[in-house]
């Protein structure tokens, strides 16, 4: 008698360490889940970061031509260039819909750049400022209210 008293007391103990264990994984399992932050900005913060810079570097340079320096603004172009490529490398990581509404300007704004950069004189780069002036003001609205930036 002894001897099943002891059996049964071991299963029991048996079980509820397994019981026990269980519900430690099965807590530490949701709270891992549940508590993690995540891993970086969102789609959307990215894009939002890429069009502020893309403001600043656009506004350096229709600065530089405004004042009539060729050279500096050449030399903000690439700035702008660089600026482009990266909301267009951020806005590939939003959803469909929204990289749809403004992938299309962002190319049209990448073909202008380019435009520009083959520019030989202060007239031609602010000749193509016009359209990229276009260009970027639409992309910069697009953009804000598409990712909803403030």
């Amino acid at each position: 008698m002894c001897q099943g008293g002891g059996v049964r007391d071991g299963e029991t103990v048996m079980r509820v360490v397994a019981v026990a264990t269980g519900l430690v994984l099965v807590c530490a399992v949701a709270a891992g889940c549940s508590s993690s932050p995540p891993a970086g900005p969102t789609a959307e913060q990215q894009v939002c970061t890429a069009r502020s810079e893309l403001k600043t570097a656009y506004d350096t340079m229709a600065s530089d031509i405004t004042a009539g320096s060729f050279g500096t603004a050449r030399n903000d172009l690439a700035g702008v260039s660089t600026a482009v490529s990266g909301l267009a490398t951020a806005q590939s990581g939003l959803a469909a819909e929204k990289r749809i509404a403004i992938q299309p300007q962002v190319v049209a704004l990448q073909t202008t750049v380019q435009t520009l950069k083959e520019s030989t004189t202060l007239a031609e780069l602010g000749a193509g400022l016009d359209t990229a002036k276009t260009q970027f003001q639409s992309l910069i609205d697009t953009v804000a209210a598409t990712a909803g930036c403030s």
